[in-house]
């Protein structure tokens, strides 16, 4: 009769099958295959050169080998700033960010305590990690404060450099980077006459770093919790939608208020933006509604009684299914039934 396997026998079958070391190799040997032929074919290839060749620093990465990582890294660098800056595919400061987020999708996160974020550790392995990450953080972020026009380079590059110390825990920078958006946003807001593309920025950058500080779930789902919101807004029907709070000073900001109270000064800031354009009002019944629906995410009853009115009022009704209609199907184009 065959014996069973002990557990350490078990374990080196499981480390044969599938840590796979040599289908690693493979991998590697194969990018740099594929770099050789592309580079043979001169200029005309260079773009794809620069691209395979961050490939092949992602795979020295994922498989432990860092020194190859990095220095592969670096020539992809070099490559990438030899590459003409065409739109919309910009190597630069996104390479860095993009670097960055690749050494951290080696650690493996937690979940914080009120279950809202993920947070990654910092162990005596991950601090080495951390340095490698903020090194790659701050050159993008150099490179993007440079800028003559910091509204040029997408917000959502801003807020993922504040994502990812606010992820490692460096509180230091993150609200260093935070201070400068917010600095950028207030000059918006200070414009007498702001173009689309600043306000489209300005908001995505503070609903971005709203959504960082307290990442509330936005979803008209939750009828129930709608209906008795309405009902609220209803049971005072000669009550007139208020204006916005007053915005919070960045000096606030910064104090040691609540999460959802700093999350929520900076979602006012850019609502307050969105409704200076008032010939817009398909884009003001949307920020107001989702406003609304984040105030419930966030437990917020008066502010979501507040948003709801104005909504109300914008919009001329007071039915839920119309002020918050239900995301319409896809009829299983997506695949997911």
């Amino acid at each position: 009769m065959n014996k069973p396997l002990t557990s350490a026998a078990s374990i080196a079958i499981a480390t044969v099958f599938f840590a796979q070391p040599g289908y690693c190799i493979e991998q590697i040997e194969e990018w740099q295959r594929y770099i050789k032929q592309e580079e043979a074919g001169g200029e005309k290839f260079a773009n794809n050169v620069a691209e395979a060749t961050i490939c092949l620093a992602e795979q020295y990465q994922r498989y432990g080998l860092i020194k190859q990582a990095d220095e592969t890294f670096e020539r992809a660098v070099l490559l990438c700033k030899k590459l003409p800056p065409t739109q919309p595919r910009q190597f630069f400061p996104y390479i860095y960010i993009s670097w960055a987020r690749t050494i951290l999708k080696g650690r493996l996160p937690s979940i914080s305590k009120d279950r809202r974020e993920l947070r990654y550790q910092a162990t005596e392995t991950s601090n080495d990690d951390f340095s490698r990450v903020y090194a790659y953080l701050k050159r993008g972020w150099n490179e993007m404060v440079s800028t003559q026009d910091p509204t040029k380079i997408g917000a959502v590059h801003y807020n993922e450099v504040v994502k990812m110390f606010h992820e490692t825990g460096n509180a230091v920078e993150e609200q260093k980077c935070e201070k400068y958006i917010l600095r950028v946003c207030e000059k918006i807001e200070g414009s007498p006459d702001p173009t689309k593309e600043q306000i489209k920025w300005a908001t995505e950058a503070l609903n971005g770093l709203a959504y960082s500080i307290y990442p509330a779930t936005i979803a008209a789902s939750d009828r129930k919790h709608i209906e008795s919101v309405i009902a609220e807004m209803n049971a005072n029907p000669n009550e007139s939608a208020p204006e916005n709070r007053p915005q919070c000073k960045p000096s606030k900001v910064f104090s040691k208020l609540p999460r959802n109270e700093r999350a929520e000064s900076m979602r006012l800031k850019s609502l307050a933006l969105i409704d200076r354009n008032k010939n817009d009002e398909r884009a003001r019944i949307e920020a107001h509604r989702d406003m609304a629906l984040w105030y419930m995410s966030a437990g917020m009853r008066k502010g979501a009684v507040t948003q709801t009115r104005i909504l109300s009022d914008l919009m001329g009704v007071k039915e839920a299914f119309l002020l918050f209609p239900l995301p319409q199907g896809c009829n299983g184009r997506c695949g997911m039934g």
